[in-house]
């Protein structure tokens, strides 16, 4: 009943604010192994997707032959350029002002591409993302910001994310 918890925790989950989603920090999935690879336009990382594992998987696996061993995803020279800054440090804002400066965007540019690769590694599970949440915490006006307002919490990938 796992899938249910989630899926009701993730529907009354409220909409991030644009500050939010600017200042929340992309971190890589730890179970994701990568290496750097000569690729043809320069160094590229290789990444190791683990198959899915736990709850009825494991039943499912051999009926519907879902992979047993990990998957290889390559990206390409700019997509891993963003997963190298993603390191756990620096927001979705700071990675979009290292690919303006680097690449000659346009702030939209470098915004719109960012936060769209951004998603896609986030629904790929490849990504999450730890959100600091602001004085309005779920909906409601607080005077002070609550122990629970001041921690980090893990987004997934989901609308909310960048």
């Amino acid at each position: 009943m796992q899938w249910l918890n989630d899926f009701l925790v993730a529907k009354n989950r409220r909409q991030l604010t644009r500050e939010e989603s600017l200042g929340a920090i992309p971190i890589r999935n730890p179970d994701v192994d990568w290496e750097e690879v000569d690729g043809e336009m320069g160094a590229e990382v290789l990444l190791s997707v683990p198959p899915p594992k736990g709850g009825m998987v494991r039943y499912l696996r051999p009926i519907l032959m879902l992979p047993t061993k990990p998957r290889q995803l390559q990206l390409d020279v700019m997509g891993s350029h963003v997963w190298r800054l993603c390191d756990g440090e620096r927001s979705v804002l700071e990675v979009s002002d290292i690919l303006q400066r680097e690449y000659r965007l346009s702030h939209r540019e470098s915004m719109l591409s960012l936060t769209s690769y951004l998603k896609t590694l986030g629904k790929r599970g490849l990504m999450a993302f730890a959100v600091q949440r602001t004085a309005e915490l779920d909906g409601e006006e607080q005077d002070e910001p609550s122990e629970a307002a001041k921690t980090e919490e893990l987004a997934d990938g989901s609308e909310n994310a960048p």
